[in-house]
């Protein structure tokens, strides 16, 4: 049996699970269960681009939300840099936009 090749360095690392841990505290601070369903979305589409290569760490963040947000984005930006697909990223970036854009038309309701 031959073990995968990891292709990813500890930078690479440190953008996606910086992406992943920041979209997780989106959705449990979300306004609402679609909300919340929104930025799960979005961690699907971003674990997509590494379905071979098996990550999936979390880590806990506090911060404020727009923080989250750009902290979210400028992390799956740059996973351009480590060679996936700039349309892919581009996917997961629009997914997050819509998001956002989601909780602020809800938090805007109320």
């Amino acid at each position: 049996m031959e073990l995968p090749t990891r292709t990813f360095g500890v930078e690479h690392y440190t953008a996606y699970v910086t992406a992943r841990s920041a979209l997780r505290a989106l959705d449990l601070g979300a306004p609402s269960t679609r909300v919340a369903w929104a930025y799960r979305d979005v961690v699907r589409l971003l674990d997509d681009l590494h379905t071979d290569e098996g990550l999936c760490h979390v880590e806990d963040l506090d911060a404020p939300r727009p923080a989250l947000v750009e902290a979210a984005r400028a992390a799956i930006s740059r996973l351009v840099t480590f060679g996936k697909p700039p349309d892919d990223v581009a996917v997961v970036v629009t997914g997050l936009d819509a998001a956002v854009a989601l909780e602020a038309s809800e938090r805007g309701a109320r």
